[in-house]
């Protein structure tokens, strides 16, 4: 983009380049929260190469305390000339779009079951993240309240946008279960936000051995 305003998802990795009119010893980005810059907020240096005239900033898109109304809404960049004069400094808006958690649907089965221990269980999902893109599907098993590890049951790994609807086969006898057993299972979708991603999961169904 070749103006200033910012205007994208949370989490975005923002660079901001500028060319000063004048050579410039330093150069910092401040942050206001008003447009009349009397609530200052963040600052930080900025990176200044080719004779002084290059400026360079990176910084990543986030909420105050996870709040989604609280974050500066300006910046600008404040240089300090060699001469010992300040260039003007323009004011740039930000507006910062919360990223929604993705979507994970268990479209079948959707009811409880009982099946043998070797049973094998067709689970038909449907995911989608049009912002960050989906990072992982993973089926997640338990029984009697603690979380069944291995093993592990990982429907998708990648980056994509959207999955499915597709059929996994959930098998049920490496889990060794005895007749009798309940186990639950659901569904967690995590996308590629940094640093962990955001998850969302099915509700629970179970299966009774």
């Amino acid at each position: 983009d070749q103006g200033g305003d910012i205007e994208a998802w949370e989490g975005t990795i923002v660079t901001v380049v500028a060319r000063a009119s004048r050579p410039v010893d330093t150069a910092r980005i401040v942050f206001t929260n008003t447009e009349d810059t009397s609530q200052k907020a963040e600052e930080f240096s900025m990176t200044v190469d080719e004779g002084g005239r290059r400026l360079v900033a990176r910084w990543t898109l986030e909420f105050r305390d996870g709040d989604h109304e609280n974050y500066a809404r300006f910046y600008r960049i404040v240089c300090d000339s060699q001469d010992g004069s300040n260039l003007r400094p323009a004011l740039y808006r930000i507006d910062i779009r919360p990223d929604p958690d993705p979507v994970v649907e268990l479209l079948d089965p959707t009811a409880d079951l009982e099946m043998p221990a070797n049973g094998i269980v067709p689970l038909l999902v449907r995911a989608r993240d049009p912002e960050f893109g989906l990072k992982y599907l993973t089926l997640r098993i338990s029984k009697d309240g603690e979380r069944l590890d291995h093993p592990r049951q990982e429907i998708f790994e990648g980056e994509q946008r959207s999955f499915g609807p597709l059929s996994f086969n959930f098998a049920l006898e490496p889990l060794r279960l005895m007749p009798g057993d309940i186990i639950s299972y659901l569904i967690e979708a995590r996308d590629n936000k940094l640093p962990l991603g955001n998850r969302t999961r099915t509700a629970e169904r179970r299966i009774t051995i």
